[in-house]
């Protein structure tokens, strides 16, 4: 009987413990980067040269560097250590967002940020009906593998 009882007792106070696992079964979401650089579209795949866009803000890098303000006469510079090219998934809920100064998509008196999650406008305003992409620099923000948007940046 004192057995059956020792048993109960286990039992009773071992599964609130089993129940309180720190197992979680849902996966964890990659966490989101941000990335500046070049872009190469190869179908849904964005290709990126990655670079270091540096302002004149950024006092600490600048001495890091030995750039001046002279350096940076438009008031960034842009660093690219390497021309090595990373890939990225583009889908459907990619959201690109830049200036449309050559009214592709806006009229001319609207304003020019335009949004999309259009692959083939973003291709068209990148490309501009030529092979090479044009050198704009982008900031994106990525989560694992996947783009989640495209963010042009405007420079004089």
């Amino acid at each position: 009987m004192k057995k059956v009882i020792v048993l109960i007792f286990i039992l009773a106070f071992s599964m609130p413990l089993i129940s309180c696992s720190t197992d979680n079964k849902e996966p964890l979401q990659p966490e989101q980067q941000t990335l500046t650089g070049y872009l190469f579209l190869e179908g849904n795949t964005l290709k990126v040269d990655e670079f270091e866009f540096i302002t004149s803000k950024d006092k600490e890098r600048m001495q890091e560097l030995g750039l001046t303000e002279a350096d940076m006469p438009n008031g960034y510079e842009i660093y690219n250590e390497s021309e090595e090219l990373k890939s990225f998934t583009l889908d459907e809920n990619t959201q690109y967002h830049f200036y449309d100064t050559s009214n592709l998509f806006v009229k001319e008196e609207d304003d020019k940020k335009y949004s999309t999650t259009d692959l083939n406008q973003f291709q068209l305003f990148l490309y501009r009906g030529d092979d090479t992409p044009s050198r704009t620099p982008f900031e994106m923000v990525i989560e694992g593998d996947k783009v989640i948007s495209i963010t042009e940046i405007f420079v004089n």
